[in-house]
C-alpha cells in the first residue's frame, strides 16, 4: 500500500502546516545519512486505527520524493518506524517528514484524521578520495600515486608528501612533493609527483632505498581527509 502524496499536500499543505486534531499521530526522528542514501526515523500512534505511514522527501519543501510505505495495527501505543531514502545526491542538503494516515474499515484512506510530522533536514556526505595504495615507487625522481574518488561528485584539490630526515646535523621535516589533482566521479587515476631533491637523496639514502612519508590532502571543498602513511621506495 502506498500513500497519495499529492492528496496529502492537497489536505494539509504538505510542509506548511501540521494537520488538525488527527487519530495517527506522526513525529518525524532522526535520519542517518550516507552519501547516496538514508535512513530516516519516526514515531506513529496509530490510536486504535490501522496506520499507513511514509517518509516524504526532496531538496525542497515540496517533497516530491516518497519512502516505502509500511503498515501499523490498530493500537495505542507510539510505534518506531525507519524507512531507507534512495536516490540521493552526494554533498547536498534535504527536507524530509514523516507522513501517516488511517485507514478506515472500508480500507479507505481517512484524510480528515492524517497526521504530519515536523520538517527536519539532513546533509549527505561527500564521499571520500582513497590511496589505493600505500607503496610508492620512486622511479627517475618521482612517483606516481594511485587515487580513487568514491564520491558521485568530482573531486579536486592538492595532495603533499613530506617526510622527517636527517639534513646536516639535524632531523626535521622535509617536502617531498605537492600536486593539484582533479578526478572524475566514480573514477581512479594516477597522479605524479616529482620529489625534491632533499627527498629523493633521502630515499637514496634510507636502509633499504625505503623511506617513511606522510601523504596529506585538502580538497576544493574546503575537505581536509586524514593524512596516510605511505613508503617511499627507490
Amino acid at each position: 500500500m502506498r500513500i497519495g502524496l499529492p492528496g496529502v499536500v492537497a489536505a494539509f499543505g504538505l510542509g506548511i502546516a501540521a494537520a488538525p486534531a488527527q487519530a495517527a499521530v506522526a513525529y518525524t526522528g532522526e535520519v542517518g545519512p550516507g552519501m547516496s542514501s538514508a535512513t530516516a526515523y519516526g514515531y506513529v500512534n496509530p490510536q486504535s486505527e490501522t496506520t499507513v505511514w511514509e517518509f516524504a522527501y526532496g531538496t525542497t519543501t515540496k517533497y516530491g520524493q516518497q519512502s516505502q510505505a509500511g503498515t501499523i495495527k490498530p493500537g495505542s501505543d507510539s510505534v518506531l518506524v525507519a524507512a531507507p531514502l534512495g536516490g540521493l545526491q552526494a554533498g547536498t542538503h534535504y527536507h524530509y517528514l514523516l507522513v501517516a494516515i488511517p485507514y478506515n474499515s472500508s480500507g479507505n484512506p481517512d484524510w480528515a484524521h492524517a497526521s504530519v510530522g515536523q520538517d527536519r533536514t539532513f546533509t549527505t556526505t561527500r564521499g571520500t578520495l582513497n590511496l589505493t595504495s600505500s607503496r610508492l615507487a620512486v622511479k627517475r625522481g618521482a612517483v606516481s600515486m594511485a587515487l580513487q574518488c568514491a564520491s558521485t561528485l568530482s573531486c579536486s584539490g592538492s595532495v603533499s608528501l613530506d617526510t622527517r630526515g636527517r639534513v646536516g646535523r639535524r632531523v626535521k621535516t622535509v617536502h617531498c612533493a605537492s600536486q593539484r589533482f582533479s578526478l572524475a566521479a566514480n573514477v581512479r587515476s594516477t597522479v605524479a609527483l616529482k620529489l625534491t631533491s632533499s627527498c629523493a637523496g633521502l630515499v637514496r639514502a634510507a636502509r633499504g632505498h625505503r623511506l617513511g612519508a606522510s601523504a596529506t590532502w585538502r580538497l576544493s571543498t574546503g575537505q581536509t581527509p586524514p593524512a596516510q602513511t605511505v613508503t617511499l621506495q627507490g
